[in-house]
């Protein structure tokens, strides 16, 4: 088993990303469109709560894992210490953090509505 330093290590990754340059920027529409799918089912869901549709929260909703295991084939194919399994599940979460976002603005600005006081 070869066994190496820090120093090693970041030189090592260092030249990976040097040749890797080519690719990707060959990636970047690719990562373009990855991208814009996270933001289309965010806002999708945005639109659909505003909106009190939960039918269309729901298909918002079911896109998240679509976009969050093309992201992760997409960032762990770019470097190869990205697992899948570990971005695709920082992904999903990161869009559990938006969808819990919408609905506590949602409920924050029902309850202002409903309390009694000063305009």
């Amino acid at each position: 088993m070869v066994r190496h330093t820090n120093a090693a290590l970041i030189r090592l990754s260092m030249r990976w990303f040097k040749h890797a340059a080519c690719e990707r920027v060959a990636a970047a529409p690719r990562k373009s469109n990855q991208l814009a799918g996270h933001y289309g089912a965010i806002k999708q869901y945005l639109e659909a709560t505003a909106a009190g549709t939960e039918k269309r929260q729901d298909a918002a909703m079911k896109s998240l894992p679509d976009n969050a295991g093309g992201t992760a084939v997409f960032l762990s194919d770019a470097n190869p210490n990205l697992p899948r399994d570990t971005v695709r599940g920082l992904f999903l979460t990161h869009g559990g953090h938006h969808v819990q976002q919408i609905q506590n603005c949602t409920v924050s600005s029902s309850s202002r509505k409903r309390r009694p006081g000063k305009r």
